[in-house]
């Protein structure tokens, strides 16, 4: 948690300087229009990535001010903490109110992006925020290089948050194929994703959460 709050904290100035299009965007703007070179030092591996971020935290800022909103990203610090707690997931790195978080068990990802939109509406809704969290996960090899991991996929997963609204959770056909979900939860078909710097248009599924049957 304290990690997660200094990188909250560092992010706050960068935060102020987004474009309205968001965190997310930005990133993959940027992996998309400059993508770093391949080193000799760069490790290859297998990893699930998974973005979220604050859909209309900009307007948010713009409304409330800083400290308010300072106190929202300590409610999204929590949400994804609780998230990937007892799982292999760790935290990559953060944009604003953007998180990027990683891990090599594909499901471990999905069930980490699964909890965090609801963990955070139960955190927010004590605070009586109107704020919803977006997820997306995508599955796919790329090149590790120190703490941080770059390349392609992780483009696509930028993308595949992007394009989910508010409370959703949208994953890849890659990372839906590579799973067995558990049963609470179910994999509805949701289109493609047709984005820019993704020329295959990848299947994509919203996770949704089941109701326990009645007894």
């Amino acid at each position: 948690m304290r990690e997660l709050i200094g990188l909250r904290r560092a992010g706050e100035h960068a935060l102020r300087q987004l474009a309205p299009s968001g965190a997310l965007r930005v990133l993959a703007d940027a992996l998309t229009e400059d993508p770093l070179p391949p080193s000799t030092s760069d490790e290859a591996i297998d990893a699930t990535i998974l973005f979220v971020d604050i859909e209309g935290f900009s307007d948010h800022v713009a409304r409330t001010g800083d400290d308010a909103a300072s106190r929202v990203l300590d409610l999204l610090d929590r949400a994804v903490a609780d998230a990937i707690a007892g799982t292999s997931c760790r935290v990559v790195k953060r944009l604003g109110d953007g998180v990027m978080v990683a891990t090599e068990d594909p499901g471990d990802g999905v069930s980490a992006a699964a909890a965090m939109p609801r963990r955070f509406a139960e955190l927010v809704a004590a605070e009586g925020v109107g704020l919803r969290l977006r997820a997306g996960s995508h599955r796919g090899v790329v090149r590790r290089r120190g703490d941080d991991l770059i390349g392609y996929h992780v483009n696509v997963a930028a993308r595949v948050a992007e394009r989910a609204s508010g409370g959703a959770t949208l994953i890849t056909g890659a990372l839906r194929d590579s799973v067995q979900l558990a049963p609470a939860l179910r994999a509805d078909p949701a289109g493609r994703l047709v984005a820019k710097g993704v020329p295959e248009r990848p299947r994509l599924y919203e996770i949704v959460h089941v109701a326990p049957a009645a007894t």
